[in-house]
């Protein structure tokens, strides 16, 4: 079972829940087709239970800061997030943008 189907099975459990859920739907919906997005043009393969990715970019405090300075792009440097240099040359991107921004950020 793909990465991409579990998402989908989400959604009948919150169905339970009563009030109204169509907003998740629409996140649910923009998560997997910029995961769908990642997996085409990355070839990264979707985690199972969240919105980030790994991504290996060498200097991540590096290019954190140019992310941030040329296209406002928020993302954490590994650097940040592991023990001893653990993390150190991947970032961790959210899979939350817009299509659009996604697509130009991974063609870049």
């Amino acid at each position: 079972m793909s990465a991409l189907h579990l998402l989908s099975l989400f959604n009948t459990p919150l169905l339970l829940l009563g009030p109204e859920q169509s907003h998740v739907d629409r996140f649910r919906e923009k998560y997997i087709k910029n995961f769908e997005l990642a997996e085409e043009i990355l070839g990264i393969e979707p985690p199972l239970a969240t919105f980030y990715i790994w991504l290996e970019v060498g200097d991540d405090i590096e290019f954190t800061k140019r992310l941030y300075r040329d296209y406002n792009l928020k993302v954490i440097a590994g650097s940040f997030l592991g023990r001893e240099e653990m993390g150190s040359g991947y970032i961790r991107l959210a899979l939350v943008y817009e299509l659009k921004r996604q697509e130009r950020l991974f063609l870049e």
